[in-house]
């Protein structure tokens, strides 16, 4: 190639290069001009809402492109100066700080994309027409093969929503626990099942081993975990009482617990509370296993109650509901409840005094009935055919069949 040839390749080649420079920064500059504008406009657009007023803003959210559910950016209720941040592991829910092992998965009826997978209210089993109310049950202690038929009542009745209260099988893997409640089939529930995790589902049982029980808990029950349900007069809190949950990491779900209750935009309208555990707060007489049996369980009920004691509003009901023990217990307050009737029969032990006064060693499982205009709500016990055991209808009547 002769010298002018050679030359004029140099200064085609050079062209080039200083016109994608020069396209680069166009894109660059034209980006930072779109922002620049967008973020100019919701400025105005905030500050023309409040008529000028910043400091009357209580709480920003906004909605992101491609993202289902709006984030809480500002939340003057939680005393946040500009954005919420989260600690690493945690994640952004409703304005709340909280574990990544909490988040829920898929709440069914609230309208939300809980989960994030771009789908609403996916795998929620279709309920009864004539349901004009919330169904939800709670029932631990499940023993696979004995407790189907606990199983089949349950999924009979189509709660809105299904809490297995730890002790998941009694197995070493979860599949009798996810085949009769989780899965979306037929005789399923789908993602109106949820549960916490026992320790027989937990290392606290197989501290030598590491069975597939232990992931398929965390992967289906997750870890400290919140929802708002009946048209938001009802927050449930659903705990891992496990000793190694509870220390590692320190504090975390007490911290979520302080978070949710303090957040009173997210509280508003709540009427009930029910704080749902494996093992248990408050227990009753002759229970095989007591209050003072687990310290760390003891302090973290002890650490809950002065949350709770500082945060909620009067007149809020607050419901502690537990298993680990293997009856059906209630107060005589309607307070506190024990459902572990799901199918073990073993470490059995009933007693009533003044203030539990029900308990029975039949099997069977727990049901409320919340309406959702007013969050007033009914209960009952009932068998592995549907039929009621005991009930708030009759509950000021000492009775002990145990």
């Amino acid at each position: 190639m002769d010298y002018m040839g050679r030359k004029s390749l140099e200064i085609i080649s050079s062209l080039i290069l200083v016109t994608g420079i020069i396209s680069l920064n166009f894109d660059s500059v034209q980006a930072e001009s779109e922002d620049e504008k967008a973020k100019q406009d919701i400025t105005k657009s905030i500050g023309s809402a409040v008529e000028g007023s910043w400091s009357s803003i209580e709480m920003i959210n906004i909605s992101k492109l491609f993202a289902n559910d709006p984030i809480t950016v500002y939340n003057k209720t939680l005393g946040i100066e500009g954005s919420q941040e989260c600690q690493e592991n945690e994640n952004l829910e409703n304005g709340v700080c909280v574990p990544d092992a909490s988040r829920p998965k898929e709440i069914c009826d609230d309208g939300r994309d809980n989960d994030r997978d771009g789908k609403i209210d996916e795998n929620c089993k279709e309920l009864p027409s004539t349901r004009d109310h919330t169904s939800v049950i709670l029932a631990g202690d499940l023993k696979r093969d004995s407790g189907d038929s606990i199983a089949n009542a349950i999924n009979k009745i189509v709660p809105n929503l299904f809490v297995g209260l730890g002790d998941l099988g009694y197995d070493k893997t979860l599949d009798w626990f996810r085949e009769s409640f989780t899965k979306d089939t037929p005789d399923g529930l789908g993602n109106r099942a949820t549960c916490i995790i026992g320790n027989h589902d937990e290392k606290e049982k197989f501290p030598n081993e590491d069975p597939p029980i232990i992931e398929q808990a965390i992967e289906t029950c997750g870890t400290g975990w919140y929802a708002k349900i009946a048209n938001g007069t009802t927050l449930i809190l659903g705990f891992n009482t496990i000793d190694d949950a509870l220390a590692i990491p320190e504090g975390s779900q007490i911290k979520m617990a302080g978070s949710v209750l303090s957040n009173s935009t997210f509280t508003e309208g709540v009427k009930n509370i029910f704080i749902l555990t494996h093992k248990p707060c408050f227990t009753h007489p002759n229970s095989d296993h007591d209050v003072n049996e687990s310290p760390a369980t003891k302090r973290f009920c002890g650490e809950l109650r002065n949350n709770l004691s500082a945060e909620v509003s009067e007149g809020v009901k607050i419901l502690y509901i537990s298993g680990h023990n293997h009856e059906i217990a209630s107060s005589k307050d309607e307070t506190k409840f024990v459902s572990g009737g799901g199918g073990q029969d073993s470490h059995q032990g009933c007693g009533t005094d003044n203030d539990w006064n029900f308990c029975s060693m039949k099997f069977g499982f727990l049901e409320f009935r919340i309406d959702n205009k007013d969050g007033s709500y009914d209960w009952d016990f009932l068998d592995e055919n549907g039929k009621v055991i005991h009930g708030s209808a009759i509950s000021g009547n000492d009775n002990n069949d145990g």
